[in-house]
């Protein structure tokens, strides 16, 4: 029987440790301070630029997906609680979030005011989870080149999620920052011997999987690889598994959502043409999330009857979209096979490390929901927040576990894949934004 002043104790620790993960959220020296501000004045370079001179972000002729399938509208423009079931906290971020800044748009009389916000927000988001990758290399990996350690760090701040997300008004911003955050906590603590306790397991758990439903898995698997009874982890996330489904099938019963939760998920699913594409799904999801894809443009008339369902007063319409072109260069597919060997490498030289088999085990669950279970299959390019963190990490125990000849050449073969994609992803992203000014210029502007 737990005691009154066990009882108190455990609560007091586990405020402390909540204390101390707030506290690592932020940058710890100058290093990072400077890699943050670097970051934030790239993003920004560009993503103020969309935001401010177009309306990509804020036009009203758009239903759920206005460019590369990110369903930016409903972020942006809010829906009520809990009718997005497979983001069910995010409405928690972003409602707050919309109405300081509407608040400072109407004081001002300036709309832009709140889709820049957004936009920064977002930046700040992928700004901060490129500092947690930096640390992680730093202080764990412990590579000591500050050379070695630009070109992973720089290989993840300039790959398409990372650009993208640093502008675009999305639950994915969130994601890769709490997702790069826990990797680096919770390795921390494998790293160090130390124990997980329940209440910051429960609050990486419920927070994940707020944002993405399907990430809660991830913020379960730690407590595998800690210093803990295989039974006793069991018991924990069996436990944090029920709360959680409770959770969930309130939000679900009480909404009335579950024929809407059903419906959003088979709409992901592949049509039956294309069911055996797994190659396919493969180069979406590996190179999708490092190579800025190839884009287009089409139209599609949404129905006067449908445009008034979802609130609107128009007649029929065309609605503009920008859509990824799946990748079919040459050099497209050399690059994402050898991305896929270098990644794996890791798997074969330094497989006994725990923090290996935690990156491995967590790029797992996205293989398996995407590959396998085919969800969002064609456009797994768009799920590259939940897992292109990885990358740069597993370049570090790849380099830290080679040879030191096998290094160079580890390393050569990473910096002409830098290049290539930074040539390429530079290049889309001005086609990209000349793209936007074009269909959507900020005159346009109707909401």
């Amino acid at each position: 029987m737990i005691t009154k002043e066990t009882f108190v104790i455990n609560v007091k620790d586990s405020l402390k440790e909540l204390m101390s993960v707030f506290k690592a959220i932020f940058p710890k020296n100058k290093e990072e301070i400077i890699l943050l501000l670097f970051l934030l004045l790239v993003y920004g370079s560009f993503g103020w630029g969309i935001a401010n001179e177009t309306c990509i972000q804020d036009c009203l002729i758009k239903r759920y997906d206005v460019y590369l399938n990110y369903d930016v509208g409903m972020r942006f423009h809010g829906i009520p609680f809990g009718h997005d079931i497979a983001h069910p906290l995010f409405n928690l971020y972003s409602t707050p979030m919309s109405l300081v800044l509407e608040f400072f748009a109407d004081l001002y009389g300036n709309y832009k005011i709140k889709t820049i916000g957004f936009a920064m927000i977002c930046n700040l988001m992928v700004s901060l989870s490129t500092v947690y990758i930096y640390r992680y290399l730093t202080e764990i990996i412990k590579i000591k080149n500050m050379l070695i350690v630009s070109l992973f760090v720089l290989f993840y701040a300039f790959s398409f999620t990372c650009l993208i997300l640093s502008f675009t008004i999305e639950s994915y911003a969130f994601s890769i920052f709490f997702l790069s955050f826990f990797v680096y906590y919770y390795s921390v603590r494998i790293q160090d011997g130390g124990k997980i306790r329940f209440s910051t397991n429960f609050f990486f758990c419920f927070v994940l999987g707020g944002i993405t439903i399907t990430n809660t898995a991830k913020g379960m698997i730690p407590v595998f690889l800690a210093k803990e009874k295989f039974t006793k982890a069991l018991k924990e996330t069996f436990l944090i598994g029920c709360l959680l489904l409770v959770c969930f099938f309130a939000a679900v019963y009480r909404e009335g959502l579950f024929d809407f939760f059903i419906e959003r998920f088979t709409e992901a699913l592949p049509e039956d043409a294309s069911e055996k594409l797994f190659l396919s799904g493969w180069k979406s999801l590996i190179g999708g999330a490092v190579l800025f894809p190839n884009i287009t443009t089409i139209t599609d008339v949404i129905p006067k009857d449908t445009a008034i369902n979802i609130g609107l007063k128009f007649k029929d319409y065309y609605m503009y979209q920008i859509n990824a072109v799946p990748f079919s260069y040459v050099w497209e597919s050399i690059f994402i096979l050898l991305l896929t060997v270098l990644i794996c490498i890791p798997l074969f030289t330094d497989f006994r490390n725990k923090l290996v088999q935690l990156l491995f085990l967590l790029f797992s669950v996205d293989i398996i929901l995407h590959l396998f279970l085919k969800y969002g299959m064609l456009d797994a390019y768009i799920y590259g927040g939940h897992w292109v963190y990885i990358v740069p990490l597993l370049f570090g125990w790849g380099y830290k576990s080679l040879g030191t000849w096998k290094r160079y050449t580890y390393l050569g073969i990473i910096g002409c894949l830098f290049i290539c994609m930074l040539i390429n992803n530079y290049v889309r992203l001005v086609e990209f934004i000349n793209e936007a000014n074009n269909v959507w210029p900020a005159a346009s502007y109707k909401w």
